[in-house]
């Protein structure tokens, strides 16, 4: 019988992406086949071949890593170790985790671990947690988000991507880490959903909350720490396409409660990964020296959805007559002083303001920049509005590449370009889309750049040396959809 609990959670053909502080799925690393021993040291982990049986982790019956769900528990409660020499863990000793806590999940073994884990804690102590799948979810731009699971699955967590809140700290207090160096959001501190890598490209990730060291000085409350993905020295590769159309959606509750047909909607959310050893035919060959990773994921969408009720003037106010309403309005050019800082206007008669006195600027808006008429009954929330979104495009390209100089000195370097463009209707966008110059519609163009670069030299059996180097831009452009008309002369 295995020595430690953890082993009976076998995975079958399951693979392990490298730890944070790898730098690539290569070098010497121990490995397991189906045996119970445990490597010593830093090799009991699982190289990533795909023929390999897994397991779960020695780690975590060695205290290196445990899982959030276990914070201030003790591993003898969860692990039973023997003396016999089975196992190769040579006792009875238990940990105690502090609350500064660093949570692990490798994105291969969401499925295959986590699950498990939970599962063997509610053996164990009787508690449901309520979930046995922890989902990578997207979202409303149809991007998976590196964060969801964060904030979908761990018990303290809530809000989401955008602006989210763990341990109950203040929105925007947590800090976001890619291959070790902060992803620098000055605006809004945690926020990954519109500057990130793909889902795919992501090897692990871990959360550390509690009191955190004076390496995350950005992070004030928890740091998100991901790492990204590296080549093997096999190619391997994925890819999917997602698509959600108006034949395959039923109708929305809106159009129903007005007796309309199904909205125009498409979705194709698309994208793939591929990675290896560099690869020259008859010139190089870089297996166990370089190693190549790529990603890419795409999204293109198109919706006529409503969304809510919007406020638009009828066709008799913009010809001046307001008689439908009972306030009235006053005709400024009446205005007279009745001393003592006090004056008196007159009102139009019938609150119908004549055509003579109607600004001819406003008289070019309507003709040139024309807002339509309601299509319900009303002067208030009288037209249906669109989606905040009807057109966005995104463009997520990643690339890393990693070189082993020796056994003891390594090179890393890793490049993310991130592209999103929308016509952004702020809450307020109304029928058709974009709609004329006084439409609310923006376009919105997003780009971001994140550069990594590393060295990794073990000098010595005490002697390491790390560097880092770390370069972000993220740039969000913001304009009118009718942007170089040269409005001012059109409209006087």
């Amino acid at each position: 019988m295995p020595a430690c609990l953890w082993q009976r959670l076998r995975l079958g053909r399951a693979a392990r992406a490298p730890s944070l502080g790898d730098y690539g799925q290569h070098g010497r690393r121990g490995s397991r086949r189906g045996s119970n021993r445990v490597a010593s040291g830093n090799k009991g982990r699982l190289q990533g071949d795909d023929d390999q049986r897994g397991h779960i982790p020695d780690s975590l019956c060695a205290g290196r890593h445990i899982p959030g769900f276990f914070r201030r528990q003790r591993f003898q409660d969860f692990c039973t170790r023997s003396s016999d020499g089975g196992g190769g863990h040579g006792g009875d000793r238990g940990s105690e985790v502090g609350s500064g806590l660093g949570f692990r999940i490798d994105n291969r073994h969401l499925r295959g671990i986590a699950t498990r884990v939970i599962e063997l804690r509610t053996r164990l102590h009787g508690f449901d947690p309520g979930f046995h799948d922890w989902p990578i979810d997207s979202n409303d731009d149809g991007q998976r988000q590196i964060q969801a699971f964060i904030y979908n699955s761990l018990p303290g967590a809530t809000g989401d991507s955008y602006l989210g809140s763990i341990n109950g700290s203040p929105t925007g207090s947590h800090e976001v880490y890619i291959e070790g160096i902060s992803i620098g959001r000055a605006d809004i501190a945690g926020d990954s959903d519109e500057f990130e890598p793909s889902v795919d490209a992501i090897s692990e990730f871990r959360l550390q909350t509690g009191g955190l060291n004076a390496a995350y000085g950005g992070g004030l409350t928890a740091v998100a720490n991901f790492n990204i993905k590296s080549g093997t020295n096999e190619f391997h590769g994925t890819g999917y396409d997602y698509i959600e159309n108006t034949v395959l959606n039923a109708n929305g509750y809106d159009n129903n409660a007005f007796g309309n047909a199904k909205s125009p909607f498409k979705q194709n959310s698309f994208g793939g990964a591929v990675g290896g050893p560099l690869w020259i035919p008859k010139i190089y060959n870089g297996k166990n020296k370089s190693f190549l990773f790529f990603s890419y994921e795409g999204d293109r969408r198109r919706t006529g959805t409503i969304s809510g009720f919007r406020s638009l003037p009828t066709a008799a106010f913009k010809d001046g007559d307001f008689s439908a309403i009972p306030q009235a309005i006053y005709d400024p050019n009446s205005t007279v002083s009745l001393g003592g800082g006090l004056y008196s206007r007159t009102p139009f008669p019938g609150n119908v303001i004549p055509a003579s006195d109607i600004s001819k600027v406003s008289e070019n808006i309507l003709k040139l920049a024309p807002v339509p008429n309601p299509t319900l009954p009303g002067f208030v929330r009288n037209a249906l509005g669109s989606a905040n979104q009807p057109i966005f495009n995104l463009d997520t390209f990643g690339g890393k590449f990693d070189q082993n100089i020796s056994e003891k000195h390594k090179l890393s370097f890793f490049i993310n370009d991130n592209d999103r463009f929308r016509y952004n209707g702020a809450g307020k966008g109304y029928f058709p889309v974009p709609g004329s110059a006084s439409g609310s519609f923006a376009l919105q163009n997003i780009h971001g750049d994140m550069i990594r670069i590393s060295e990794t030299w073990m000098i010595g059996p005490t002697l390491l040396n790390h560097f880092a180097f770390g370069y972000n831009r993220f740039n969000d452009s913001n304009s009118s959809a009718t942007l170089g008309g040269d409005w001012p002369s059109k409209i006087g």
